[in-house]
């Protein structure tokens, strides 16, 4: 935080509109997630890192025909391929957010990585948008599907294509929002850096540029009129309503199953006609929840960013982010072991995959090990032929 003004001077740029004792009570939070946000974004790093790699294999996976018998599986590729990038965005921004200001012995971000920083915010804001209501609709279609069953119109919602549709709608729906939000901010050079004596790492002499954000005119006139509607009818169609909906669909999922159960007992149907269903209908409960986890923190910070505008409020809500995030990785790395268990036709393709990679070095072993039997013998026989020729 702050190292060039006294802790109330500091209490007072973040909170201004707050009361003193408020005011520090705030201030002295925010030092203490200052803190704790070192290891979390340590934590972070490594788990989008893993979260990165093992998705590309979950993409892998969900894109085989095989997988493509329905809607929740096109969601999910939309879903896995948005998850990827904002881990991507999670990695590229690792830190910097902690390197706006520098310290005493280290400059601040330099104007082209700050750029590249608030363009990777924009980014994760955009397709972590995405994921998010893929979720919510990927459950809503799953409940009307089942809910309808006879209804041909209905059944529409399930095929493959439909959900592809999906994808790009809700991927150009989203587009809008953030290219609005990439103005809520302007970068400006507020002040420069110098070196403390004490600074060995770096030429005392140095002079740099220190840049920060501030509120665009666009955001900030009227009192900020604009930036409020935008952050209310963003967080509302983002966070809020996700998070009301999830667990309302969620519970009519379950109820729809165990209607379905019903049904299936009282017309003795056995119970593998419907199990492929009911595996499905799961898999997209799972994923309702976990969506739900991760989403509502942000929801609540984002929805009373409405009404709290101060400085310090903004890095509130942006440490809490970053908890959140963390989650977001943790939970993104985990689809692929969900889906593995959780769907059968996946992990007949995993096995179909993997028996065909083994099957392939197994020839591929036995072809080498061919030749090398023939090349051994064959200079064994010529070594041979020489021998007998030479004692003749």
């Amino acid at each position: 935080m702050e190292t060039s003004t006294t802790s109330y001077d500091a209490a007072t740029f973040l909170f201004p509109n707050f009361e003193n004792s408020t005011r520090m009570k705030f201030y002295e939070f925010v030092n203490f997630l200052d803190v704790a946000a070192h290891p979390i974004l340590d934590i972070q790093l490594y788990v989008s890192i893993f979260g990165v790699v093992i998705t590309v294999f979950h993409l892998f996976i969900l894109t085989r025909r095989s997988m493509l018998t329905s809607s929740v599986m096109s969601i999910m590729i939309g879903i896995a391929i948005s998850d990827w990038i904002s881990m991507i965005t999670l990695i590229e921004s690792n830190n910097k957010f902690l390197d706006t200001k520098g310290d005493a012995c280290r400059p601040s971000l330099s104007l082209f990585y700050l750029q590249t920083y608030w363009i990777s915010l924009i980014v994760r804001d955009l397709f972590r948008r995405v994921s998010t209501w893929l979720g919510l609709l990927m459950a809503l279609f799953r409940y009307l599907v089942l809910r309808f069953v006879t209804s041909s119109g209905f059944q529409t919602l399930s095929e493959p294509r439909f959900g592809f549709f999906t994808v790009i709608g809700a991927f150009m729906l989203s587009c809008c929002f953030s290219i609005f939000y990439y103005f809520r901010y302007e970068i400006y050079q507020e002040g420069t850096w110098m070196p403390m004596k004490n600074c060995t790492s770096v030429d005392l002499s140095t002079s740099l540029p220190v840049y920060g954000q501030k509120h665009s005119f666009l955001f900030a006139y009227n009192s900020g009129i604009v930036g409020k509607v935008y952050m209310f009818l963003n967080g509302v169609s983002s966070k809020i309503l996700p998070c009301i909906f999830l667990p309302i669909l969620t519970l009519l999922l379950i109820v729809e199953l165990k209607r379905t159960e019903k049904i299936r007992q009282a017309k003795n149907f056995s119970k593998a006609s419907s199990s492929g269903t009911e595996r499905t209908t799961a898999l997209v409960i799972f994923m309702a929840v976990l969506f739900f986890i991760v989403e509502l923190p942000i929801g609540i910070t984002v929805a009373l960013q409405v009404s709290y505008t101060d400085v310090g409020y903004w890095w509130l809500a942006t440490y809490v982010q970053h908890f959140c995030n963390t989650v977001f990785a943790i939970s993104a790395s985990l689809h692929c072991v969900i889906c593995f268990l959780m769907s059968s036709q996946y992990r007949k393709t995993f096995g179909k995959i993997f028996q065909r990679q083994v099957t392939f070095l197994y020839y591929k072993f036995e072809e080498t090990k061919i030749f090398a039997e023939d090349y051994i013998g064959g200079e064994f026989s010529s070594v041979k032929s020489k021998l007998a020729k030479q004692y003749i």
